[in-house]
């Protein structure tokens, strides 16, 4: 559990709520950028979306049965993590979504024309960060955890209490 959560998180932006758009762009995305539902992966449907895609989220929940599956296996990120992949573990729980998004768009900085902003700098100071150290980074950074707060309070995701999280 993070202290981060414990102390100051009660409200997560989940990639499929409209407050994305604003997340990232308070922290510095063009907003010449959009999200976009992807209905499906045939041809017909991927035609829907604007072009150019530069990043795809999958979101799927979670369960006992899936976790257990995950933990009979050997499973993990590529290892070693290749140079030019800017990866984080997910520490915050239940901040799935917002990490995914700094995922998508740090995985793809050369194009998105990200500002000067509270991403760009938090992307550039842990560029050669492993990805335990990113996320705690995360956890620490006021700006990024003021610009998140911000806008999820505007969201469609429940309030999560606090005392259920932090025993």
């Amino acid at each position: 559990m993070s202290l981060a959560v414990c102390g100051t998180r009660d409200r997560f932006i989940r990639a499929t709520d409209p407050v994305s758009f604003q997340f990232l762009h308070a922290s510095g995305l063009s907003k010449k950028w959009e999200i976009s539902d992807v209905f499906g992966l045939d041809d017909e449907l991927l035609a829907m979306l604007n072009q150019p895609v530069l990043a795809l989220l999958l979101l799927f929940p979670t369960s006992d049965k899936l976790s257990k599956l995950y933990a009979d296996k050997d499973t993990k990120v590529a290892d070693p993590i290749p140079s030019d992949l800017y990866y984080m573990k997910q520490t915050i729980s239940n901040a799935c979504g917002t990490v995914a998004l700094i995922h998508a768009v740090a995985n793809n900085q050369a194009k998105v024309e990200l500002t000067e902003g509270k991403l760009h700098q938090f992307l550039q100071e842990t560029k050669s960060d492993t990805p335990e150290v990113r996320a705690e980074k995360l956890e620490a950074s006021k700006e990024i955890c003021e610009t998140h707060d911000d806008v999820a309070r505007e969201g469609q995701t429940a309030v999560l209490i606090l005392s259920d999280l932090c025993p």
